[in-house]
């Protein structure tokens, strides 16, 4: 063998290894990168049902992952509705959204129920998590509540259902300020004690706003004087959706301490809430009770 064959042995023999080791250092580099690699992002999975009704749209998590505020939107007709929406469970601020928990939207009066109602995950990723068409349920409007009273719903004479009051918050129904009173005295001209035995008194007037659909209703306002005992003692007002319904109103002088009194009277709601506001003339205008139903 000659010193030139060797030598060209010997450089195949290297080459090879050189080879070899290159190849080893790639296969290296790859398989760190493939093992550095983040798993694919999971996209939560969600099952809603969506109703509309009267003038407000509900949301309900039927099951799947919970969703926390900021990492999904809610898109109404393609337009961001997200911070619109508020929660029956969490009045004060949702932060999450699990299953049971229903978010509310209020639908603009004028505005009608929007035709696609779209949840979009947007967290790292963006993804439909369902394009929803609303069940719209059309229901009788009726609410009865008991002001300054705060135990279990009450059933009246005629098998009405009446519940403690609340405060008002947008979106649902209830009192704007005042304080409340109570007694245990028997109240004439009723079998339904409990819808006059108590109160809530507005010191320097005050309201009752209450969420409804726009259209015609029927309130009716129930009352007693149960503190003062002679007339001129306490004169007040009403106003229905800035229309006066009651005015100088002097129930010892109309009816007489202890007695029930009762004003049932037309409203057109044009706004999307039904407003009620007790006008001072005379010490603190009162309410013990109130009905409204579709007309």
């Amino acid at each position: 063998m000659s010193w030139t064959e060797n030598e060209t042995g010997v450089s195949e023999i290297i080459g090879a290894i050189i080879l070899m080791s290159v190849l080893a250092v790639a296969i290296g580099v790859v398989g760190v990168g493939l093992l550095s690699q983040s798993p694919a992002q999971k996209i939560p999975a969600v099952s809603v049902d969506i109703t509309a009704m009267n003038n407000m749209l509900y949301l309900r998590h039927d099951g799947g992952d919970s969703l926390s505020k900021g990492e999904f939107n809610i898109t109404l007709d393609g337009v961001d509705k997200t911070d619109s929406f508020n929660s029956f469970d969490d009045p004060s601020g949702w932060s999450t959204w699990t299953t049971g928990k229903t978010l509310y939207y209020v639908i603009p009066s004028g505005q009608n129920v929007p035709a696609s109602v779209q949840i979009i995950y947007n967290s790292g990723i963006r993804a439909s998590l369902g394009d929803y068409t609303p069940k719209i349920i059309t229901a009788p409007y009726a609410i009865r509540m008991i002001a300054g009273y705060g135990g279990a719903p009450y059933t009246d004479s005629s098998g009405n259902v009446w519940s403690a009051e609340q405060a008002y918050s947008p979106g649902g129904w209830g009192y704007v300020g005042g304080n409340t009173y109570s007694t245990t005295a028997t109240i004439s001209g009723t079998s339904d004690q409990k819808l006059y035995q108590t109160e809530r008194y507005f010191p320097s007037g005050g309201q009752y706003n209450f969420t409804v659909q726009n259209g015609n209703y029927e309130v009716t306002l129930k009352t007693a004087e149960i503190y003062f005992t002679t007339p001129s003692q306490r004169i007040f007002s009403v106003a229905a959706e800035g229309t006066t319904v009651i005015s100088d109103l002097d129930l010892d002088a109309v009816v007489g301490h202890d007695t029930a009194y009762d004003k049932t009277f037309p409203v057109t709601v044009n706004d999307g809430i039904l407003n009620i506001d007790f006008i001072k003339n005379v010490e603190n205008p009162k309410i013990s009770s109130i009905q409204i139903v579709n007309a």
